[in-house]
C-alpha cells in the first residue's frame, strides 16, 4: 500500500467518524424536544384524568355511564404511567410496573363503584309510598249480638304511590301483607301474615286490597292490635304462597317499600 492509499483510508475513517459525530449531536438537540412532547401529552392526560375522577364523584350517573368513564379513566392513567418522562429516564421495567399496579388500583375502584351503582338502581331510595292504609270500611260488617262480630269478607287496604315506582315496574310487582304484631318476635319474623295477591307497578295510586282470614277476625274481636302494615316491592317471578313472613319474602328477592302501624 502506497502513501496515498494509506492517506484515502485514514481520511474514509475520519469522514465515517466526523459523520457519526454530527448524528449524535443531532439526537441530542432532538431529545429535549421529544421529553417536552412527551410531557405536554402527560399534562393533558392527567387533566383529563382528574376531570373524568370529579365527574365520577359529583355526578349522579347509571351503572353503565360508570362503567364506560371508569374504562376511559383506566385508559388514560395507565397511557400516563407509561408516557411520563421520569419513567422513560428510569426504564421499561418501572413504566410496565407502574402501569399494571395502575390499571389493577383503577379496575378495583371502578368495579366496587359500578356494582354500588348497579345495586342502586334496584332498590328504590327511601321515600314515602303509602299515600293510605288501613280498614277499608266497605268490606267491614258487624252483627247484632252482643258483643258484635264481624261477619262477611272484611278487609284492609294499603295504596301506594304508583308513579314514583314506574322505573321498576320491569323487574318489580306490589304486595301488601299486614298482621298483628305483639312485639314478643321481630316483626319481620311473625308467621301466619294477611297478604294482597300480586299487583302491576301502574301510574297513579295503586290500591292493594288484603282479605282478612278467621284467624285475623278473631285477633280483631279479642281487640289485639296494632296492626303492621308494609307494601313489599317483589320480584315479578314470585307468588304470596311463596312466603309466610316478611323475612321469608325478603330471602326471595322482595324488598319493603314501607312499613306502618294501624287501625284495625
Amino acid at each position: 500500500m502506497n502513501q496515498n492509499e494509506r492517506r484515502e483510508r485514514e481520511l474514509s475513517v475520519c469522514r465515517k467518524q466526523l459523520q457519526e459525530a454530527r448524528d449524535a449531536l443531532q439526537r441530542l438537540r432532538e431529545k429535549p424536544d421529544e421529553q417536552a412532547g412527551l410531557l405536554s401529552r402527560s399534562s393533558k392526560e392527567a387533566y383529563a384524568a382528574m376531570a373524568l375522577g370529579i365527574a365520577l364523584a359529583v355526578f349522579s350517573l347509571t351503572w353503565q355511564l360508570r362503567a364506560i368513564l371508569f374504562a376511559a379513566l383506566a385508559f388514560l392513567c395507565c397511557d400516563f404511567a407509561w408516557r411520563f418522562p421520569l419513567g422513560y429516564r428510569i426504564g421499561k421495567w418501572f413504566r410496565a410496573s407502574t402501569t399494571v399496579i395502575g390499571f389493577v388500583l383503577i379496575g378495583w375502584v371502578g368495579y366496587k363503584n359500578v356494582s354500588d351503582a348497579y345495586e342502586r338502581e334496584l332498590v328504590p331510595p327511601v321515600a314515602k309510598y303509602i299515600q293510605r292504609y288501613g280498614i277499608l270500611a266497605d268490606t267491614l260488617q258487624l252483627s247484632t249480638t252482643t258483643p258484635p262480630h264481624i261477619l262477611g269478607s272484611p278487609a284492609s287496604e294499603v295504596v301506594v304511590d304508583g308513579t314514583a315506582l314506574l322505573n321498576y315496574a320491569d323487574r318489580y310487582h306490589l304486595i301488601a301483607v299486614a298482621f298483628h304484631w305483639s312485639g314478643a318476635e321481630d316483626k319481620y319474623d311473625t308467621g301466619h301474615i294477611l297478604k294482597s295477591n300480586v299487583f302491576d307497578i301502574r301510574k297513579g295510586s295503586v290500591q292493594l286490597l288484603i282479605p282478612w282470614n278467621t284467624q285475623f277476625i278473631a285477633e280483631v274481636e279479642k281487640g289485639e292490635k296494632p296492626t303492621f302494615y308494609a307494601a313489599l316491592l317483589v320480584p315479578k317471578s314470585m307468588i304470596p304462597n311463596s312466603f309466610d313472613t316478611v323475612r321469608e319474602a325478603q330471602g326471595l328477592g322482595a324488598r319493603v317499600l314501607e312499613a306502618v302501624t294501624g287501625p284495625p
